[in-house]
């Protein structure tokens, strides 16, 4: 079950890359990864802001810095980001320690860029482990690798 968790998962995390606006599944006191990815153009000294659906500051990115000065109380200690990317566009960030009430919409204004990105986050109780049949030994390897070998191309700078 695992397994197919991530899969889906890794899906999902693909069709975002793209897209202005996405949908993440993320479970209780897990962590989230919310996309936010500018590829039209290099960035310098960037300013981007994500807020949740009542506005509050998630995280600000100031040149080239997260900047948690001021970080809404709910979010201190739960979000990182991943400065080593910020040069090539990539603003996504990791919430961590999921509560059910951080389910909502995340928008990460990249002010530098005039541009915005919607990220609808649901968050769930962990799966409950039932009977259940196995798929086929490899099946979620399988799909997951041709989705990889498709987005191949905007994955490079996570590697």
């Amino acid at each position: 079950m695992q397994s197919l968790t991530r899969a889906i998962a890794r899906m999902s995390l693909l069709l975002c890359l793209q897209s202005v606006s996405c949908q993440i599944q993320g479970f209780v006191k897990k962590a989230a990864f919310l996309p936010c990815i500018y590829s039209d153009s290099k960035l310098t000294n960037a300013k981007v802001f994500w807020r949740d659906t009542s506005d509050r500051n998630v995280l600000d990115i100031k040149d080239g810095k997260e900047d948690v000065s001021n970080q809404n109380e709910k979010y201190k200690g739960r979000v990182s980001s991943y400065p080593e990317e910020y040069s090539k566009g990539n603003f996504s960030i990791t919430l961590k320690n999921l509560q059910l009430q951080d389910s909502g919409v995340y928008d990460c204004f990249i002010y530098s860029a005039d541009t915005h990105r919607a990220v609808s986050l649901i968050v769930s109780a962990e799966p409950t482990r039932g009977p259940e049949t196995p798929a086929p030994r490899g099946a979620a390897t399988k799909i997951c690798a041709h989705l990889l070998l498709l987005a191949a191309p905007f994955l490079t700078s996570f590697l």
